[in-house]
């Protein structure tokens, strides 16, 4: 159920709420539009694939934002040295 739905944002901060103009806090981010929500499935299966910190540098896919890319850093957490990925943390940083 988790591969298909995908984890819950436990905390979208109130700057990125503003940067990407939707509130995810306790949502699934198959709650946002597809294009936004494809992105950021393939982004977190690899990180849960290469269980390492990830730097990612792409084009912003929403063309309704004032910046361009987004630079984005993702670090795998576990819980109780489980080898499974449980959490993902992630900041995000646009360009304009």
């Amino acid at each position: 159920n988790r591969q298909r739905h995908g984890l819950p944002f436990r905390l979208h901060g109130t700057n990125i709420v503003n940067l990407y103009g939707h509130e995810m806090t306790g949502k699934l981010a198959s709650s946002l539009p597809h294009v936004v929500a494809k992105t950021i499935f393939e982004e977190f299966r690899a990180l849960v694939r290469q269980r390492s910190p990830m730097l990612i540098q792409r084009g912003h896919v929403s063309s309704d934002r004032d910046y361009t890319k987004v630079i984005k850093l993702l670090l795998p957490l576990y819980v109780d040295d489980e080898r499974a990925v449980q959490q993902v943390f992630s900041c995000s940083y646009p360009v304009r």
